[in-house]
């Protein structure tokens, strides 16, 4: 049984990857501005040291503003490799995100199976984040979102895994990942600490038996984060935690809170889901809590995951929402498992009639998961990127490209051309908004063309912007044209 477990097991992540990395440069379509900047951020740091902005071996990367745009760094660090390797691109970054998307369903088995001790449902829940299309879409876009179900799986996981196996170096292990979790995505700064009370909440008789031997996690604890202390104290490096913070907007906060909360529970939820997925969510919601004895844990974790989200706007979202996947899976396992043990008691007649019925399900819901993975999200811009290149090969005085639906049009330039970090020279002006613009760079000009373009400039422009002008090339939503 143990060999089978852990072929399956390891075929359930194979089978997650495969499908991560499927055509990555090419789905989701174009490119994002925040996949380019994790990647240009570790190109830079290969080649000088330093990221765009200058700071040598960044804490967290100041990105796009020093006052709201501050990330941690553990996504852009782990694709430094194949950004060695591959170049500022997207394929670097997005495939970053795949693998650490592949050990999220790994992480996720872990949990399952440290809190049930049950293989089936720990291969049921492996299985079906596998497929999850809200996963392999966060999976495939090169950004530190990935990051949030991972830690929220592994180090909970490892720590429940240590307590009950008596092991005080996987509770060192469970240190490190609740460590590196406060360097991987702002979110976490609160997620992790509740999700560890938690655990510790519901093994507390494990946890009072280690006494003295509790004091090799803590240490180990206490020494990784300790450089992470300024991520709790006011300055910069709070600035992306209060861009996305409710409490940080508006004094009505606990209104906004609540209103979150409900809306987790709301229609709204469904869209990140297939039918099938949806199915057995609520049959493991529902029927699980009399069937499987660990289903309170599950939910707390869950209610975790969602008071976490609920703080931030806007809410729900399929990024700081994903935590939830987390418990999802389990739940989804406890429906699959509930829902199998009712099939063996049906009369022969009505097993036959819910085969059909879960035909139907299961096709209706693999119909739906290519448009939810893979197709065209309204956060990437296609064909600004290969413009940019075209652009390039011309002998041009000048060239516009336009700051209509595109906020930082340079980091498309900086990634599409592989500029060399000691080349780059970027004056950035403060807008009022509290985000910074880089307005001119080289034979770069990034403006409204009709506010700064001039007669005879090459531009690159959205096409409900180029009436009137010569179109010389276009691509996806953009054209090259002469102003």
């Amino acid at each position: 049984m143990h060999k089978r477990f852990s072929i399956l097991l390891i075929a359930c992540v194979l089978v997650g990857f495969s499908l991560r990395v499927w055509r990555i440069a090419d789905f989701p379509s174009g490119s994002n501005q925040d996949e380019l900047l994790r990647a240009y951020d570790a190109y830079s740091l290969v080649v000088t040291g330093k990221d765009h902005r200058g700071n040598p071996w960044p804490l967290y990367f100041a990105g796009f503003s020093i006052e709201r745009d501050n990330s941690p760094p553990l996504f852009t660090y782990a694709t430094i490799p194949l950004v060695a390797l591959l170049g500022p691109t997207v394929v670097a970054v997005r495939f970053t995100a795949a693998f650490l998307g592949a050990l999220t369903i790994a992480s996720i088995a872990l949990l399952v199976l440290a809190v049930t001790d049950n293989k089936r449902l720990t291969l049921a829940a492996a299985g079906l984040i596998a497929f999850s299309p809200w996963h392999i879409f966060l999976s495939r876009f090169g950004n530190e979102f990935v990051t949030e179900p991972l830690f929220f799986a592994l180090a909970p996981g490892l720590l429940v895994w240590g307590l009950r196996r008596r092991s005080t170096v996987v509770l060192a292990l469970s240190a490190v990942a609740f460590a590196l979790g406060l360097y991987a995505y702002s979110p976490l700064r609160l997620l992790l600490p509740i999700a560890g009370v938690t655990v510790l909440m519901f093994y507390r008789r494990d946890a009072a038996t280690f006494g003295w031997k509790l004091l090799l996690p803590a240490i180990v604890f206490i020494t990784l984060i300790f450089p992470a202390a300024s991520y709790y104290l006011p300055g910069p490096t709070m600035g992306r935690f209060r861009e996305v913070s409710i409490v940080s907007q508006t004094p009505y906060w606990p209104a906004y809170v609540l209103a979150g909360v409900l809306g987790h529970a709301s229609p709204l939820m469904l869209q990140y889901f297939v039918v099938f997925e949806a199915f057995l969510l609520a049959a493991g919601v529902v029927i699980g809590r009399k069937s499987f004895t660990k289903w309170h844990f599950f939910g707390c974790l869950s209610v975790c995951a969602v008071i976490a989200s609920a703080l931030t706007v806007p809410t729900p979202h399929f990024g700081r929402s994903s935590a939830l996947i987390v418990p999802a899976a389990a739940f989804m396992a406890f429906g699959a498992g509930a829902l199998l043990r009712a099939y063996r008691k049906l009369p022969r007649i009505r097993r036959q009639l819910s085969v059909v019925a879960a035909v139907i399900v299961l096709f209706a819901s693999f119909a739906e998961i290519p448009a939810l993975a893979y197709e065209q999200h309204i956060m990437f811009v296609v064909g600004l990127d290969d413009l940019i290149r075209a652009a390039a090969q011309r002998d041009e005085r000048r060239i516009v490209i336009t700051t209509s639906g595109v906020q930082q049009p340079y980091i498309h330039v900086l990634s599409a051309l592989q500029v060399q970090p000691e080349e780059l020279h970027l004056e950035r002006k403060m807008m009022p908004n509290g985000w910074e613009h880089v307005s001119i760079f080289d034979r770069w000009a990034f403006c409204k063309p009709e506010e700064c373009a001039v007669a005879g400039d090459l531009a690159i422009v959205r096409k409900a912007e180029s009436t009137n002008h010569q179109v010389l090339q276009s691509k996806g939503v953009f054209e090259l044209v002469r102003w």
